[in-house]
Formats: C-alpha cells, sequence, structure tokens
C-alpha cells in the first residue's frame, strides 16, 4: 500500500489503513523474525514462479533486502520460505545483481548490519561497489547491445522482461475464465 492511495482504496464498509509507514524495512523486519507464522509463510518476492517448497526466489532485490537483515540477526534458517537463503557472508554478493541506485535501502541497511552482525560490512560494502558499477553499465548500454543480449535470451532489467508483471499461474486462470 502506499499512504497516498490508501484513502482512494478504501470503501464506506473498509477503511485501508497504513500502519507501520513510520519504521524502515529493517526494523519491520526484526519486529517479524520471531513471528512462528512469517516463519512457515513470509512471502517477500515479486519475481518467483510458485514453486511448492519456496515462495521467494532468493535472489531478487526484494529477497535480498528481506534475507540480509534475517541472515544479521541469526534467524534466517529458521525461514522455510526461501530457495536459497544466505548461508555464508560472501553470499550477500548476490545482492549487486539486482543492485538499484532508486532504493534507501543502501542507507537503512549498513546501520542495522553494523549492530547485528559487523563482520558483514565489508562483503556488503563489495556488493554495493559491484552493484553500482553494474547498474552504472546498465543503464548508459546502447539500444543494440540489449537488442543483442535479448536475441540471446538475456533481458538487461527484470522490468524489461515480456512477462515482467505477470505469473503464468495467474494468467492462466484468467485465460480460462473468459472462456
Amino acid at each position: 500500500t502506499d499512504p497516498l492511495i490508501d484513502g482512494f482504496v478504501s470503501t464506506d464498509s473498509m477503511d485501508i489503513i497504513h500502519h507501520g509507514c513510520t519504521h524502515k524495512r529493517v526494523e519491520k523486519t526484526d519486529q517479524i523474525a520471531d513471528w512462528n507464522i512469517a516463519k512457515e509463510l513470509l512471502w517477500v518476492c515479486t519475481e518467483h514462479r510458485f514453486k511448492e517448497n519456496s515462495w521467494n526466489c532468493s535472489r531478487c532485490e526484494k529477497c535480498m533486502r528481506t534475507m540480509i537483515p534475517l541472515y544479521a540477526l541469526g534467524k534466517l534458517e529458521n525461514f522455510k520460505t526461501f530457495e536459497k537463503p544466505l548461508r555464508k557472508n560472501a553470499e550477500v554478493l548476490w545482492w549487486a545483481r539486482k543492485f538499484s541506485l532508486r532504493h534507501d535501502f543502501v542507507t537503512e541497511i549498513f546501520p542495522f548490519v553494523k549492530r547485528h552482525k559487523p563482520d558483514l560490512i565489508p562483503w556488503l560494502y563489495l556488493a554495493v561497489m559491484i552493484g553500482h558499477i553494474r547498474y552504472r553499465i546498465v543503464m548508459f548500454m546502447p539500444g543494440f547491445m540489449k537488442k543483442w543480449l535479448r536475441r540471446y535470451g538475456y533481458y538487461v532489467t527484470r522490468d524489461e522482461a515480456a512477462d515482467a508483471y505477470e505469473y503464468p499461474q495467474v494468467t492462466r486462470i484468467i485465460k480460462n475464465f473468459k472462456r
């Protein structure tokens, strides 16, 4: 939800309340880290394709933004919904693949990790540096190179993929419903 549109989405019989907007993502993650229901059902991923054993791909930016604080707290291994949870500090480098400068997560993750798992800080710095370089390369990559990469099955950003905002299961249900 978004505090700017919650009032417009609300109806006469239902109020949408944007609760917790004063807390940062890492603080919210810290709060739910001990909840049993979160350990069983936490779903943050927007890219995963609904596998039976896990709900989160563990590699997209949202998964990494959730797994890093849980890993820093030492509670990630209790969460069953991540396909490939972080097990070593070096695995934080996966974050560099999906790193984006558009989000303020970088500014909130460093103080949190410094407080809870200081030995992870050098790996986060390395991930941010690699991610920043990758982000700049992708931003300034010529169009013909992006086209060439797409021809061989690569896409440059997740938003440019053909099915960027579609889940095949949902699309199938909608198509079957229209018949």
